[in-house]
């Protein structure tokens, strides 16, 4: 779903890797919204994930990102058929699919310095972020989805395009910091 290679770093005991972006789509309704929930759940052959929580399926990733949102990711031969379910399962409900596909940058962060990387600018408990958990939080001033691939050694980070030049220069300083002073 993610292709590698874009640029990658290794400093220290960090590693940071900018991921090929795949498609995403940003599906939003009512979490009490039975009728919505049932067309997602069809469409996707599986429910939403819970609040927090991310579902992988062998093509594709779902992620609870906010109260009534979530955001589906999928490689773009998965896309065009999960997308036009997805659309009609809106069309259907009060509920709506939105191509967010060139808004979002993806970083993983790995490595035994990775949390520490994370924690040095981010005012949430990593220990609780375990396997496929999700937040959002502030991350050195940039919003961030944060979801833990590895429990405390991988993380994927989802941010907003524009801010990831700022976000990937803030995490290579920051891992060079940590390296330099272990």
């Amino acid at each position: 779903m993610f292709s590698r290679g874009l640029r990658s770093v290794e400093i220290g005991a960090t590693t940071i890797e900018e991921l090929g972006p795949p498609q995403a789509l940003l599906l939003r309704s009512r979490a009490d919204d039975h009728v919505a929930m049932q067309a997602f759940a069809d469409a996707l052959h599986a429910p939403l994930p819970y609040p927090g929580a991310a579902r992988h399926a062998p093509e594709n990733l779902t992620l609870w990102t906010a109260p009534d949102q979530w955001l589906f990711l999928a490689a773009s031969h998965v896309m065009e058929q999960a997308s036009l379910r997805l659309r009609t399962a809106a069309a259907n409900s009060h509920a709506a699919v939105v191509d967010v596909s060139d808004a979002l940058s993806y970083v993983a962060l790995s490595g035994a310095g990775a949390e520490k990387v994370l924690s040095a600018g981010c005012s949430v408990d990593l220990k609780s972020l375990v396997d496929d958990r999700v937040i959002r939080a502030p991350l050195a001033l940039a919003d961030v989805t944060l979801l833990a691939v590895e429990t405390r050694r991988r993380f994927m980070l989802i941010i907003e395009r524009p801010m990831s030049p700022y976000l990937w220069s803030w995490l290579a300083d920051t891992a060079l910091g940590i390296s330099t002073h272990t």
